[in-house]
């Protein structure tokens, strides 16, 4: 209760305060009407040519720095690109040589397939010829038995 006592006497005096300084700039502007009007002018007036300078060369600062901004950016993103392009390049050579290693050994398994096959192939044929000397059976005999 004493905190909220207190805090409406603060406001009160503060607020008494504020109306006593408006009366006294009210009575001064009264006594001093046109030298008021003439400061508030030439204040306007000041602020208006000084925004109207500052924009006018603010603008042209502005559109340098954007035409630099945009310069640097367009030569980072060619940077950017060389240097992908290089990283991209290194990694399609280094698969591109994993496919050629493995392609050659596709080949040569495919070969040496062939290889025991013709192999394995000439040494049942020799076993075959074997059979027919010992058995007596001519050479151009293909193996097969007559019926009985």
């Amino acid at each position: 209760m004493f905190a909220t006592l207190l805090n409406w006497l603060v406001m009160a005096v503060i607020t008494h305060t504020l109306l006593k300084f408006l009366k006294i700039a009210w009575q001064f502007i009264n006594l001093n009407k046109w030298r008021f009007v003439a400061e508030v002018v030439v204040a306007v007036i000041s602020y208006g040519v000084g925004y109207g300078i500052n924009q006018l060369t603010n603008q042209a600062t502005l559109q340098a720095c954007q035409d630099e901004r945009t310069e640097l950016l367009r030569q980072n993103a060619d940077k950017i690109a060389a240097q992908e392009a290089v990283k991209y390049a290194g990694i399609i050579a280094g698969l591109q040589t994993k496919i050629t290693e493995a392609n050659e050994k596709y080949l040569l398994q495919k070969q040496q397939n062939a290889s025991d096959s013709i192999q394995h192939l000439t040494e049942l044929e020799a076993v075959r010829a074997i059979n027919r000397y010992i058995t007596g059976q001519q050479s151009g005999n293909t193996g097969i038995r007559p019926k009985r």
